[in-house]
C-alpha cells in the first residue's frame, strides 16, 4: 500500500483566511508557517506556541500585536484545527501522518513515528472536550497499528 500524497479536495482542510487591515489578531508572518500540508503538523505546531505551565499561546508576537488577540485567535486555530484532523476518516489520517513523517529525513522517521502518540497527547487544545480527546487518541493508535501492518 502506497501512502497518499494528498487529501482529496473534499476532505482538505480549509486555508487560513488571508490577514486583512487590521481585524485579523494572528500575524500575517504566521500565516505561511501554518499552511503546512499536514493537518497534525499544524497541531503540533501551534502547540509550540503554547506554554503548557500557563496554557497561554504567544508565537513570540505579544509585544507587537497584544497579547489577548493573539493569544485567542491561536487558542481558537488550535482547536480548529484538531477538530478538523478528527473529522477526517482514518484512511485520510494516516495520509496525513504520512504527509508529516515525510517531512523529517528517512533516518529520523522512526524515532518520530514512536513519539508520535506522547507529541499528540501534549498537542490537544486543552478547550478539547473529553469525547474529542478519546476519540483522537483512539484513531491515532489506529493509525499507528496501519501503520505497523504496512511496514
Amino acid at each position: 500500500m502506497q501512502p497518499a500524497t494528498s487529501l482529496p479536495a473534499e476532505k482538505e482542510d480549509a486555508p487560513l483566511k488571508e490577514p486583512s487591515s487590521g481585524e485579523d489578531a494572528i500575524p500575517e508572518a504566521l500565516y505561511e508557517t501554518l499552511q503546512g500540508p499536514s493537518v497534525f503538523g499544524r497541531m503540533l505546531l501551534l502547540n509550540t506556541m503554547r506554554t503548557p505551565e500557563t496554557d497561554r499561546y504567544d508565537a513570540g508576537y505579544a509585544e507587537r500585536f497584544g497579547t489577548p488577540l493573539v493569544e485567542r485567535a491561536l487558542r481558537g486555530l488550535h482547536l480548529d484545527i484538531f477538530i478538523s484532523w478528527l473529522s477526517l476518516s482514518l484512511q485520510h489520517q494516516k495520509a496525513d501522518i504520512s504527509i508529516y513523517l515525510n517531512l523529517t529525513p528517512v533516518a529520523e522517521r522512526p524515532a518520530r513515528l514512536k513519539e508520535l502518540i506522547p507529541s499528540a497527547v501534549q498537542a490537544i487544545p486543552s478547550a478539547a472536550k473529553p469525547p474529542e480527546r478519546q476519540l483522537f487518541l483512539q484513531d491515532l493508535k489506529i493509525v499507528l497499528a496501519l501503520f505497523r501492518y504496512d511496514y
